[in-house]
Formats: C-alpha cells, structure tokens, sequence
C-alpha cells in the first residue's frame, strides 16, 4: 500500500525503494512486482520495467496488465506492442484498455507507413491522410474524467493493485484504469 500511495504522488524513486522492500518478504507477490515494473517506468528504467513485465508474463500469463505495460516500456516497437496487447487480450478477451491501446497502436502503424508512403511519393492526398491521422493520434480529453493524454501512454495497474498479497489477482469484473 505504502509503494502504491508514492506511486500516487509521482515518487517513483520512493515506490520502487518500498516494493524491493517488501519484495524481500514475499518475492512471488505479482502486485508488488508490478508496482516494481511501473516505478522503474516511472523512472525512465525501460528495459528495467521491460524485464519485469516479462517477468510477471512468465510467472502469470493470465494477468493482462503486465502485457499491456510492456507496451509502454517497448516504446517504438511497434510490432512488439501490438503482440503484448493482443496476448492481454487473449488472457482476458473483455479487457476493454487493451482493445483501445490496440486501436491506438493500429492507428500510430498506419501513420508511420502513410509517412513512409508520403517520403517515397510525395502527394496532396497522401498529405491529407496523414495529416488526419496524425490528428487522431494527438493527445485528447477523455470526456469521462477530463484526463487529456492517449491511452497507450497511461498505465493500467487496477487488478494486480488490487489483489492480496499471495493471491492470483483477475482483472474480470474490475474497472481497470487506462
């Protein structure tokens, strides 16, 4: 509780000092692993956060939220990220965050090779294109809770936050946040 509440005031540093903390006590704890992964995120620790992510993928595959993290901490892997959420979506088929990341995701693919096709041939309705797509992928207000950011970019920490320490934490039925 503790590393999350720091989390919560944006003091990663503090965070992750207290989930190593706690680690020592109960080192298969998926929640405190997972606040792990989101304070070395929150640290710029990518491959760091990318290697507890994977790690929790491969202790608890059923749990959706690490893989939708490892997308942020893969950042400019595209193809990568777009693995991790569809494998969220598998584990958990009604998942909604990871269906919007990989709606986003899919968008950002096709801007990069409008991009591509606008540099290989340049032309106004290829301009059009991108341009509109680019529109789509700048930051907006989430109308319910006024939050202006693209969900790609925002963790979701709902059902690991939420289990017991020692238990299998499943998101179903949880209102993950982006």
């Amino acid at each position: 509780r503790q590393a999350q509440a720091a989390l919560n005031r944006r003091d990663p540093a503090r965070a992750l000092a207290m989930a190593n903390a706690a680690l020592q006590e109960a080192p298969g704890d998926a929640r405190l692993r997972f606040l792990k992964g989101l304070a070395l995120f929150q640290l710029k620790r990518m491959a760091d956060a990318e290697h507890e992510f994977n790690g929790l993928i491969e202790e608890f595959p059923e749990l959706p939220e690490p893989y939708n993290n490892l997308v942020r901490a893969a950042q400019g892997n595209l193809e990568g990220a777009r693995d991790a959420l569809e494998a969220a979506i598998r584990s958990v088929p009604d998942y909604a965050v990871a269906y919007q990341n990989l709606g986003d995701l899919y968008l950002q693919l096709a801007a990069q090779r409008w991009r591509h096709a606008q540099k290989l041939a340049p032309s106004p309705v290829r301009a059009t294109r991108l341009k509109a797509l680019e529109t789509l992928l700048e930051p907006s207000t989430d109308r319910s809770s006024g939050d202006a950011s693209r969900s790609v970019t925002r963790p979701a920490e709902s059902a690991v936050k939420r289990a017991p320490a020692g238990e299998s934490a499943t998101p179903r039925g949880s209102s993950p946040t982006e």
